[in-house]
């Protein structure tokens, strides 16, 4: 009786962990997609209607055959979804297509390449109502299965949203000089470095590091009649401007077709000089910079940090 009883305990417990294992694995059915190593040099995403590929060369991910710069970021997120991809469950093995939306009038397609080898193909379909998962199909198999993850970001790319939108990224420390152009007066700041306890700067005091060597300190001044020592929490307010400049989108217009800008930034770093133009469209504010061959769109709060008609708000 005590073998019969042990005997049935241990043959729950192997249905247990084989359930458990199922659940967890997919099953004998569900195929095992292994991860590619590296980065893949090419996103296909096809869909009814349009077509978006990203490519990856010399490093940088491009848009299309435009080549926009794309969101670096963005596209390594789409990358990971798909390399870590995991199969729940098997479906269908008789190509019932329709029944979960995987036919091309309905499907996207998605193919990942690197070194013209497909490294991923896979054709997503409808979501599941009952859980969040969502039908696909792998390669030119039959078989309809049920894939887990977030696999909105991928369906719904577009080439705005994957375009990148830093426009001008220079960290604070970098920027050496500002000259505003603003209501037809110019404005210039420069950030100096002087030796603590020296003559620049009433408020430094001495101060020497370990080696024995007076500390360095740098402030912002407006060079004009006089030279004038500037607030260091206004002006870094008004450098994480540039760092980055993001863009809020991309309007389609030609740089060419723009009139005199209503206010424009010379940037200047040690290693180059960069300018800024910002343009009024009806209630939108647009800009130009030198690292960008597109006119971008601005918010509001970005465009006024351009307005500077004095020094008054940055003493």
């Amino acid at each position: 009786m005590k073998k019969s009883l042990l005997a049935s305990i241990l043959i729950i417990a192997a249905l247990g962990g084989y359930l458990i294992y199922t659940n967890t694995k997919g099953g004998p059915d569900v195929p095992d997609l292994p991860a590619w190593e590296g980065s893949a040099d090419e996103v296909s995403i096809k869909r009814p209607s349009d077509t978006l590929t990203l490519t990856r060369k010399d490093g940088l991910w491009r848009i299309n055959t435009e080549a926009y710069p794309a969101d670096s970021k963005a596209v390594q997120e789409l990358e990971k979804n798909l390399r870590e991809i995991e199969i729940a469950d098997i479906v269908s093995e008789k190509g019932l297509f329709s029944a979960y939306d995987l036919t091309p009038d309905k499907a996207t397609e998605v193919t990942v390449r690197k070194g013209g080898e497909v490294l991923r193909r896979i054709t997503f379909g409808k979501k599941s109502t009952a859980s969040q998962h969502i039908f696909v199909r792998i390669g030119d198999g039959k078989e309809i299965y049920m894939a887990r993850g977030g696999f909105d970001s991928l369906l719904d790319a577009s080439v705005e949203g994957l375009r990148d939108k830093n426009i001008v990224k220079i960290p604070r420390n970098g920027i050496t000089g500002l000259t505003f152009t603003y209501k037809g007066r110019s404005i210039a700041f420069v950030r100096e470095t002087a030796a603590k306890g020296g003559s620049k700067g009433k408020n430094n005091a001495k101060a020497e590091g370990r080696d024995g060597k007076k500390a360095a300190s740098v402030q912002w001044v407006y060079r004009g009649v006089k030279t004038v020592t500037l607030n260091a929490q206004r002006m870094n307010s008004l450098l994480s401007a540039f760092d980055p400049l993001r863009g809020t989108g991309f309007p389609g217009v030609a740089k060419d077709t723009l009139k005199a800008p209503l206010a424009s930034a010379v940037i200047k770093s040690r290693e180059k000089e960069i300018t800024v133009g910002v343009y009024k469209n009806g209630d939108e504010y647009y800009a130009v910079s030198s690292e960008s061959p597109y006119v971008f769109s601005i918010n509001e709060w970005t465009a006024k940090k351009f307005f500077i008609e004095d020094i008054e708000g940055f003493r």
